[in-house]
């Protein structure tokens, strides 16, 4: 793996960020600001604004009771998925079957409900890797969720950076 840092790029994406805004600014009608301008007063205004108490009891409370001292059932389900996109992958699921042609890799998965938000744990089996490459793992975990990957780029994928904190686990094992 090459890794090549690109000299300016952070400059020469914020620059077409801002000719997008200002595109997009020149493109409205003096009404359309004033529209943008009005809704963003009227946001600000709700959000600092105090909740009624009506509004304050509407929202749900877990009491005592409602918790139960039994565990939930762990739902692993391991399953062998060929290497490749979105959609040969969510075949794979579907069919719980990869051809046989194909690269697979091993994946535990947990059918349970997460209101479709995806949670992913990366674990790289690097049991043959050389001692002298184990001090780069850490390199490796952070280039990992800010390169360019084949189909997307680093900027395509921001919003997933924005949320890092939230949906960024990957953990380097050694046994």
């Amino acid at each position: 793996m090459v890794l090549e840092p690109e000299q300016g790029l952070s400059d020469r994406l914020d620059e077409e960020l801002r000719a997008r805004m200002k595109s997009f600014a020149d493109s409205l009608t003096p009404g359309q600001r004033q529209q943008i301008v009005d809704e963003l007063a009227a946001l600000r205004a709700w959000q600092q604004s105090e909740d009624s108490e009506e509004d304050k009891q509407k929202i749900p409370m877990l009491r005592r009771e409602d918790l139960t001292r039994k565990a939930m059932p762990l739902l692993n389900k391991v399953q062998t998925l060929p290497v490749g996109a979105g959609p040969a992958i969510k075949n794979a699921v579907e069919t719980n079957a990869a051809a046989s042609s194909e690269r697979v890799f091993t994946a535990v998965t947990h059918p349970q409900f997460t209101n479709r938000i995806d949670y992913m744990t990366f674990l790289f089996d690097i049991r043959d890797l050389p001692e002298k490459y184990i001090r780069c793992l850490g390199i490796f975990k952070t280039l990992f969720s800010v390169l360019d990957t084949e189909s997307y780029s680093y900027a395509s994928l921001g919003h997933y950076r924005r949320n890092q904190r939230h949906c960024e686990r990957i953990q380097l094992v050694r046994s």
